[in-house]
């Protein structure tokens, strides 16, 4: 839950004028140490991305692994290899762009926790990177789900229409 800071100032003299005053703050959380710029919710984030990072990248690291072999399966003409080389393929993608979206999140932390600002667009780039891998993931479950590469071969025809149809 985000944590908000209320500063009110209020001119009492008698003289019914507007207040006029200028200010600066910076306002930070002492007690955090190195993650002081960070708020309540967000200060353990720099730990979870980093996470998230490893995660994503052995994962990335594995299905990009599996997608040589799928390939090469599918130089050899068989039917198991061509009806998974696009499955894996999307799979691929999804999970690089998951990794794109931590890594870059955990860039924008690591700046944010020493200048109090970090780098916005770092920040929308990430969050562009999460959106489109949660849209590619949730396709290619759409496409499990009416049976493309358990009942019958997907062909890329297929995600093509499932693309159309989101």
């Amino acid at each position: 839950r985000p944590r908000w800071w209320y500063i009110a100032f209020s001119e009492c003299s008698d003289a019914g004028e507007d207040l006029q005053m200028t200010y600066q703050m910076h306002l930070t959380n002492t007690g955090y140490g190195w993650a002081s710029e960070l708020s309540t919710d967000r200060r353990f984030m720099p730990h979870l991305f980093a996470v998230l990072v490893v995660v994503y990248g052995c994962l990335s690291f594995a299905q990009l692994h599996a997608n040589r072999d799928v390939a090469a399966r599918a130089r050899d003409d068989s039917a198991n290899g061509k009806a998974a080389h696009p499955f894996a393929r999307i799979l691929t993608a999804g999970v690089l762009l998951a990794l794109g979206d931590s890594a870059l999140s955990a860039l924008h932390l690591a700046v944010f926790t020493s200048n109090g600002v970090g780098l916005p667009w770092i920040q929308v780039l990430s969050q562009l990177l999460s959106v489109t891998a949660s849209f590619v993931l949730a396709s290619l479950l759409l496409l499990v789900s009416q049976g493309k590469c358990i009942s019958y071969i997907m062909v890329a025809n297929d995600a093509w229409s499932m693309l159309r149809l989101l």
